[in-house]
């Protein structure tokens, strides 16, 4: 199996590698669901690639937001850049963008983000047959829905998350950020609307902060289930965390546990520890409602008390200046006093009295967030990887015409230019003008192989220096422009489409066989973007449908409901529209899912998009203001149990519960086991916890 890493920027990268990651998953400064991680930029990404291929390793890169249709070219720069940095691979979460690069790059490799929402085996198998190499599965699902989707699909990779922070959303699915403040957790600048507090049935608390994923050695088990990649989250993280935990992982891989590794790993950043929804569907101590943050390593409890020093017993070593969380509050060690001496440090079991940036109380619990200066880091940093280019070169009197291959994208760049030449005097010329050929440093291409095609009628060639220097400088900024000039033209993203006529309301379904009657269409059955059991979920539906002769329409709202949707469209009856979390921002999105089915009658915008639709989306498209707005969160969390204590023996998997937070007003609402947490209308956000 793959062990992937986090590489927020190119030192922690590299420090991955160094720690023994296979491979590792960076972003670019645009569109990257870690919008506020470094990034690198594509000098970086280059000089990675050059630590990568020289250790037989691999990088991901991650495309993985939604794009919209005043940034396509951009985009399409960036796909492009990708693929002459050499990536292996390019990880996806707009559907406009993988049409895209399947269509322009078809030898590049693809993998669907946990952003798309993958979490059952039609889902995975219907990305396979759109080009898909890999699946990154929700984080939501268990050991056995994983081992399922493996079997339904064969020859699909599968990655999973195995170690860090969880979203009480289902990824791709969060709609809270983006419209309480504007931040999108689709466009990877998420303010964590479910780690502030809530009001609710037992006061404030942090009732939707989830626990940090830790699943240790029971990663062993996913290679049974077929799973080809485990992945750590933590882009947002640094080098020292992401040494430690790619070392641990790695230690258990190789079979010897280093729970040393394990430890700095915690130390580095760590809230309380869950095994998710590995072990079952309701999942095992899913939610921290006390505080959100760093939580570190327990370090004691405070046992007395004179003046401003407090004592302890630590169970880690202790220095002056170490960080340690008092009860929900960050502190720092200020003093350390053993008797009457003052001490830098002491080990751990010795007692001893701290001076703190503040005094706790009595009992209260202590915990270490940070120990000495940390481990520094100084990886080697290779130089630029550079592809080579194979250049033929034909030279007639007075011009030189040439075409350059070679390009990781594919595609090749051609032009010509005047050039003064005249019979050469040596019969080395040939070598004479390669080795004036040299390239910038900052370009991603060097000359490989060199192709001479003399149609002068001399036996040799002599150009001026300086006119070849000249003609190089011209020759180095059309190849720098190769990805414009190897655009595909054959894009349509002009596609004329025909909307099947209706007045369906769009309003988002909150369980599978929500059904909204009437309008020129029919019936509308409106999916919920999850069905963990599409067989219990979604075959009643289909045995329905199939031989209804009343026209009715169906709203797809998953990839996983994309096989049903075909089966039912043999029906001259059905009609069919992509719902609400297709999130179609850009007109090649908007193409290629109408032409994924027959009839569609309509695609739902991107709700976060705003108005920018009116310029691009044609009557096919539903804008975000004619939409009902979808649950700001859809989460497979349940908090009755996870936060408040409930007992699943007494709930039949529905209930409801209210929150407030600062006048806004939301309602959770449980069904199936499935919650939906739905903003007031009314409610809106100036300012968050």
């Amino acid at each position: 199996m793959e062990l992937l890493a986090p590489g927020g920027c190119l030192e922690t990268a590299l420090v991955a590698f160094d720690a023994g990651a296979d491979a590792v998953y960076v972003g670019l400064p645009r569109f990257s669901a870690r919008s506020a991680a470094s990034n690198l930029n594509s000098l970086e990404l280059r000089r990675l690639k050059a630590a990568a291929e020289s250790r037989g390793r691999k990088i991901h890169l991650a495309l993985n937001t939604i794009v919209t249709e005043t940034e396509w070219a951009e985009l399409r720069q960036t796909v492009w850049t990708a693929a002459d940095s050499g990536v292996d691979a390019i990880i996806v979460q707009d559907w406009g963008v993988l049409s895209w690069i399947r269509r322009n790059l078809p030898e590049m490799v693809l993998h669907a983000s946990t952003q798309m929402a993958v979490h059952n085996a039609p889902g995975a198998r219907f990305l396979q047959k759109s080009g898909v190499s890999r699946v990154v599965l929700a984080r939501e699902m268990t050991l056995d829905e994983v081992a399922a989707v493996s079997k339904e699909a064969p020859g699909l990779e599968l990655e999973v998350f195995i170690h860090g922070a969880l979203c009480y959303g289902v990824s791709g699915l969060c709609l809270a950020s983006g419209r309480l403040l504007g931040r999108s957790a689709n466009r990877g600048d998420c303010a964590q609307i479910c780690r502030t507090w809530f009001e609710g049935p037992r006061g404030r608390e942090h009732c939707l902060s989830t626990r940090d994923l830790r699943l240790g050695s029971e990663v062993l088990r996913l290679a049974e289930a077929g799973v080809a990649s485990l992945k750590i989250e933590g882009r947002m993280k640094g080098p020292a965390y992401v040494d430690a935990t790619i070392r641990y992982y790695r230690s258990i891989l190789d079979g010897k546990a280093d729970e040393a590794a394990g430890k700095a790993s915690r130390l580095a950043f760590a809230r309380p520890s869950t095994l998710g929804f590995f072990r079952e569907q309701r999942g095992e101590s899913l939610l921290a409602t006390d505080y959100p943050g760093h939580r570190g390593l327990p370090l004691g409890r405070v046992t007395g008390r004179r003046g401003r020093f407090v004592s302890v017993t630590p169970t880690h070593d202790l220095e002056v200046r170490d960080g340690v969380l008092i009860e929900s509050t960050p502190g720092a060690v200020r003093t350390l006093r053993v008797g009457s001496r003052s001490v830098f440090e002491v080990r751990a079991g010795q007692g001893v009295e701290v001076e703190f940036d503040s005094i706790p109380s009595v009992g209260s619990e202590l915990r270490l967030l940070s120990h000495g200066p940390g481990p520094r880091f100084h990886p080697l940093v290779p130089e630029p990887w550079h592809f080579p280019l194979t250049l033929c070169a034909t030279l007639l009197p007075g011009e030189i015409r040439w075409r350059a291959e070679g390009f990781p994208g594919g595609g090749s760049v051609e032009g010509w230019a005047a050039l003064p030449m005249e019979a050469a005097r040596t019969d080395r010329w040939q070598t004479a003008l390669e080795e004036g050929l040299g390239v910038p440093k900052d370009q991603p291409f060097r000359v490989g192989t060199v192709t001479w095609i003399n149609k002068t009628g001399w036996n040799g060639v002599f150009v001026p220096p300086t006119r070849w220097k000249s003609f190089k400088r011209g020759l180095w900024e059309s190849l720098a422009l190769g990805p414009a000039l190897r655009q595909n033209s054959a894009e349509e993203r002009e596609k004329p489409i025909e909307p099947f006529p209706s007045s369906a309301s769009w309003v988002p379904a909150l369980w599978p066989d929500f059904v909204r009657p009437g309008g020129p269409a029919g019936d509308v059955f409106v999916l919920l973007p999850l069905q963990f059991d599409p067989d219990r979920d979604l075959e009643p539906l289909v045995k329905t449908l199939e031989n209804r002769s009343e026209p009715f329409l169906l709203v797809v709202n998953n990839p996983g409901h994309l096989e049903v949707a075909r089966r039912l469209a043999s029906n001259p009856a059905s009609r069919f529209a992509f719902g609400y979390a297709f999130h179609a921002a850009n007109r090649t999105a908007l193409n290629f899912l109408s032409g994924l089915l027959p009839r569609v009658t309509a695609v739902c915008a991107w709700q976060e998009l705003g108005h920018e639709t009116a310029t691009w989306g044609g009557a096919l498209l539903v804008p975000p203001e004619a939409q009902t707005p979808a649950p700001d969160f859809l989460s497979r969390f349940c908090v009755r149990k996870h936060a408040w204590g409930g007992d699943c023996r007494d709930c039949a998997g529905c209930w409801t519960a209210d929150l407030n937070q600062k006048g806004i007003k939301w309602t959770l609402r449980a069904d199936r086991c499935l919650t939906s947490v739905i903003r007031d209308p009314g409610s809106s956000a100036r300012t968050l916890p």
